[in-house]
């Protein structure tokens, strides 16, 4: 008998991984995938609106796993993967488990059509997109390996991510890098942190070596102008870093005109893939700095990065693996970045009117689909109107996001007056405003806080029109003005 060895076995998973990964023109072959997975990516090619050749709400949230009766103004915080593109997870989740060896010695054939279906769709080489679970598991790998020392300086923005402030706290104590804050002004506008950025960079007596901040931020929702902030730090020989997890799917990118250093985003919630998913760019020139937080069979394996990233270890690659999938549908279903950014814009200043707030964007070219509007009127107060229960809740947690399951029981008591009433915190008195206005209405928004008030922001995503905003308004009115 004679030994035949097939043309991929010639060569290590490793080997092919930082091969195939480097060009388009070496990706799978669609005709290699498992039946399963390619009936179900082609139903997502096969999408058609109902009536028309637009998709309207109502149709797209069919598409969707929404409870029935919550009207859902959180894309932005963890995403919402279709149907269509689950059912692709659940086909490679089932190839992986008919035949479990079988798919992990081929599962890297699979693997580059995701690096390639991110690359064509934010503009940037192959070989130069990693995946991690998420976009602060991708912060943390930058910023720990990066070979940052005593000598270096790390500009960040006051209105990070608290996970990336927090690791950019822990790298100082790791290697001794300083770093200083940059304060957004608020209401904020192009030109004022274009301004501001400037005259820090102009007056520092220790120029960063290194910037990291926002292309879309998470509590305020602000989208900054990160184009002229890259070129800025290029022309003082800053590295950036650009938090975007809001970012792919959400606004346009083009990173070989943008040309940060790094550039990281969740395809999970924009981009439809499965959580956790995200993207790693990485410019050619800093390959060798960064290293994945897992040393796995990668590690210095002469295929560089690609290898090196690969493999983490037996996990589930799925959510990755669906990547194709989540774009497609994102091509099919949105098409474009500008209807949720109407929507979004258009219902940020209904409500902000009806509800007499007021938007920290101060002016509309700062909002992607998403917006932060500060609700002055919300003071201790109107904790009368609160469920005695839930308020309790909230001070005894401490904890601004609250929960997103939180129930009304129809014989509730309320606090109406005392020094509970008194103490409580902006934070606190988001999350019983959350709790509420969900349990009571249905509404599922983001409650938050800035500069001592209670704010909410809220999403727009292919699924919501505009009655979502009126519902959302309704809901306000009641619980602040009674």
């Amino acid at each position: 008998m004679v030994l035949q060895v097939p043309t991929h076995r010639k060569r290590t998973q490793w080997d092919r991984i930082a091969t195939v990964a480097a060009t388009a023109q070496h990706v799978a072959d669609p005709a290699a995938l498992p039946e399963s997975v390619r009936v179900a990516e082609q139903a997502i090619t096969n999408l058609r609106p109902p009536n028309g050749d637009k998709w309207t709400p109502e149709a797209a949230r069919e598409l969707f796993a929404i409870t029935p009766g919550i009207t859902y103004l959180n894309a932005g915080g963890y995403g919402v993967a279709p149907k269509p593109v689950m059912a692709v997870r659940q086909a490679w989740l089932d190839a992986a488990e008919a035949e479990p060896t079988d798919y992990s010695n081929s599962v890297d054939l699979f693997l580059p059509r995701a690096t390639v279906a991110v690359a064509e769709f934010v503009n940037a080489d192959p070989q130069d997109i990693l995946f991690a679970y998420n976009t602060t598991n991708a912060v943390n790998t930058v910023l720990k390996s990066w070979g940052l020392g005593p000598m270096d300086r790390i500009l960040t923005v006051s209105i990070a991510y608290p996970a990336v402030a927090f690791t950019i706290g822990y790298v100082q104590e790791l290697t001794g890098a300083k770093s200083v804050q940059l304060t957004i002004p608020l209401p904020a506008t192009r030109e004022k942190i274009i301004s501001a950025f400037s005259e820090m960079l102009r007056t520092s007596c220790a120029q960063p070596t290194m910037a990291v901040f926002d292309h879309v931020s998470s509590a305020t929702a602000l989208r900054l102008p990160v184009e002229e902030l890259v070129q800025l730090c290029r022309q003082n020989g800053i590295w950036t870093v650009i938090d975007g997890a809001h970012g792919i799917g959400l606004v346009p990118l083009d990173l070989k005109k943008m040309d940060p250093d790094v550039y990281i985003s969740n395809v999970h919630k924009w981009g439809f893939a499965p959580r956790g998913c995200a993207f790693l760019y990485v410019k050619r020139q800093h390959h060798a700095r960064v290293r994945p937080l897992i040393t796995s069979h990668g590690h210095s394996h002469r295929g560089g990065i690609q290898a090196e990233f690969f493999w983490p270890g037996t996990t589930d690659l799925s959510p990755i693996l669906s990547v194709p999938a989540a774009l497609a549908f994102w091509h099919t279903v949105v098409r474009d970045f500008d209807r949720n950014h109407r929507l979004a814009v258009a219902a940020a200043h209904f409500l902000a009117k009806t509800v007499d707030g007021y938007l920290i964007a101060g002016e509309d070219q700062m909002l992607a689909a998403m917006a932060l509007i500060v609700l002055p009127r919300v003071t201790p107060e109107i904790v009368r109107r609160v469920p005695a229960s839930t308020v309790r809740e909230q001070v005894a947690q401490g904890v601004p996001v609250p929960a997103l399951d939180g129930a009304t029981p129809a014989d509730a008591t309320y606090a109406t007056e005392g020094p509970e009433v008194e103490e409580l915190s902006p934070a606190v008195l988001a999350g019983a405003l959350h709790d509420q206005v969900r349990a009571q209405y249905g509404v599922d928004a983001i409650f938050t806080t800035v500069q001592g008030q209670v704010a909410v922001r809220i999403a727009a995503q292919v699924f919501n029109g505009p009655d979502d905003y009126v519902k959302l308004a309704r809901a306000l009115r009641a619980a602040i003005l009674g």
